[in-house]
């Protein structure tokens, strides 16, 4: 799953949602990989997963529901994950 938003910083977040979309049209990837886009308050966001994924409905739920004021309280309580390192390295 490859989520991202657009900075707003330069005013230009619309356009870059736009052409990314119209990119992601254009390309191969859309045979394997689902595309979905939102707009979180005044935040252009989208999120890129496997069409096989087999955990589509959370996904695309946690994310068309997603809002700024729930980042706050999975902060708080969201248990942090750390990567183990491989020891055949």
């Amino acid at each position: 799953i490859l989520a991202y938003m657009y900075s707003a910083l330069d005013q230009q977040d619309r356009h870059r949602n736009i052409s990314f979309g119209r990119w992601y049209s254009a390309s191969i990837l859309k045979d394997k990989f689902e595309l979905l886009k939102n707009k979180v308050e005044d935040t252009y966001c989208g999120v890129i997963y496997d069409k096989k994924h087999p955990k589509i409905d959370i996904i695309e739920e946690a994310f068309l529901s997603f809002t700024f004021d729930k980042l706050d309280s999975v902060e708080e309580t969201a248990e942090p994950y750390l990567f183990e390192e491989d020891e055949s390295e």
